[in-house]
């Protein structure tokens, strides 16, 4: 069974047996640094039995103007669960830590409290520097791209529910380049008016539908079970606008060199986005697509120990270790399934050499030499018509020959039409690998049918 299928299966069970940490079962360390002259205050979450041990760890943010009991707790002791000491620490302007702009989004900055709390991290003694990674969600996915891009010492990172826009996507979201436009200006004078009084004019961040909050129709951050909490201000700078509508979230993917992986769903927001950010990452990738709206992320058992179970799985294979071609080529035949199954075909692209040996004649299909644009447009205009799908493979066999290789192994994919009808279909395949600039390439794919239900 692959390593993808095992992850995804013990988180589950994990979420049946309700094993969620408590406080009574983990440690916790107050922490404070400095970033940009201010006070940060945050929390070290730490496994049980963990006195005298170099761990693993990571550092965790959550959504924008958010504090560390929200999400990134949660988050912070899921990893704590799997053996990390996880660092969570409000940002300047927010929650206990210092800056008198309260409530202010400002992505460079917050760019800047991550490289300061990882730098931090780092040097405590009780952890080891060469595993430690990162763990964004929403915006600071961003924040922490450009954090590693700017020297934090993550040597990984995974994002969950990933909030990844550019101009393009700002106009779409806001309304326009007019409202955007006007939204900058609104954010343009009320910077200028504290950095001349020292106010600072706000609104609230969350509220009911009809209110002058920025989030409506947010059922965590509304939720006095979920988000709304006391630590919480729900407070909403409104210099904020400019800082946040001028920030580009998508450029820093192309220089993240560290691993990297992307946990999205198409319920989540601007999932086109995020297929884009994890298409531009050059360096070691993954990719995992679920069904969950993008708020369940956040604190939900079962998004959130599946997240925490494939981040940890991803860092065990990419941090600390080279994988082994074996391990690559598995790997890459995997990601191949999950980046269909994301629908992510830009990205999907890189795993394939040029042209590609198909032979799908058991499920009457012609055996052909094709390119891989060619091949991966049919993909794409087959999987359209299915909102959702789920190929797994298990069972590999990894044979090698110098920079070529064979990979035989079982598989199964479900394809679910609008409605909720299903077509499954199971058999064992052979792909073929080439090694190109360092990187498997699948050259060939045989899939023999074994065993169907439903209507294809």
């Amino acid at each position: 069974m692959s390593r993808l299928v095992r992850s995804v299966m013990l988180s589950a069970l994990a979420c049946l047996a309700a094993v969620v940490p408590t406080s009574a079962d983990l440690r916790t360390r107050p922490v404070s640094f400095t970033s940009g002259g201010e006070k940060i205050v945050g929390t070290v979450f730490l496994p049980p039995g963990s006195e005298g041990k170099r761990l693993p760890a990571v550092v965790v943010t959550g959504a924008w103007f958010t504090v560390q009991q929200q999400m990134p707790t949660t988050y912070a002791r899921a990893f704590a669960a799997q053996g990390y000491a996880a660092l969570v620490f409000d940002f300047r302007g927010f929650g206990l830590s210092g800056g008198k702009a309260r409530n202010a989004e400002d992505p460079e900055a917050k760019a800047e409290d991550i490289v300061a709390a990882a730098k931090f991290l780092a040097s405590e003694p009780y952890i080891d520097p060469s595993r430690l990674v990162g763990m964004s969600m929403c915006a600071s996915t961003g924040y922490m791209a450009n954090a590693i891009r700017a020297g934090a010492p993550l040597r990984g990172m995974a994002s969950a529910a990933l909030w990844i826009q550019d101009t393009g996507a700002v106009e779409t979201v806001y309304g326009g380049k007019d409202a955007v436009a006007a939204l900058l200006k609104v954010g343009d004078e009320a910077r200028a008016e504290f950095e001349r009084t020292g106010t600072v004019r706000d609104v609230p961040a969350a509220g009911p539908e009809g209110s002058d909050a920025i989030m409506q129709q947010a059922p965590y951050y509304t939720d006095p079970s979920r988000g709304m909490i006391p630590a919480w201000d729900n407070r909403f700078a409104l210099m904020s606008w400019g800082d946040w509508l001028r920030f580009d979230s998508l450029a820093p993917a192309s220089s993240l060199r560290v691993p990297t992986l992307v946990l999205h769903s198409d319920q989540a927001a601007l999932p086109d986005m995020a297929r884009r950010f994890f298409a531009a990452l050059p360096g070691p990738r993954a990719i995992y697509w679920s069904t969950e709206p993008h708020m369940d992320f956040y604190d939900k058992p079962e998004p959130v120990q599946r997240s925490v179970g494939l981040a940890v799985d991803f860092f065990g294979r990419h941090v600390g270790h080279k994988p082994s071609d074996r391990e690559a080529i598995q790997e890459t035949l995997e990601q191949v399934a999950a980046a269909v199954d994301a629908k992510a075909w830009e990205g999907l692209r890189p795993m394939f050499a040029d042209e590609v040996e198909v032979d799908y004649s058991s499920l009457g299909a012609a055996k052909a030499r094709v390119k891989a644009d060619d091949l991966l447009a049919q993909w794409r205009e087959v999987h359209a018509r299915y909102p959702f799908t789920r190929h797994v493979y298990f069972n590999f066999a990894v044979s090698l020959n110098g920079d070529q290789a064979s990979a035989r192994h079982e598989g199964m994919a479900t394809l679910t039409r609008e409605g909720g009808e299903r077509w499954t279909v199971g058999g064992d395949y052979l792909a073929t690998l080439a090694k190109e600039k360092g990187r498997w390439v699948v050259t060939g794919i045989r899939f023999q049918l074994g065993w169907q239900q439903g209507q294809p």
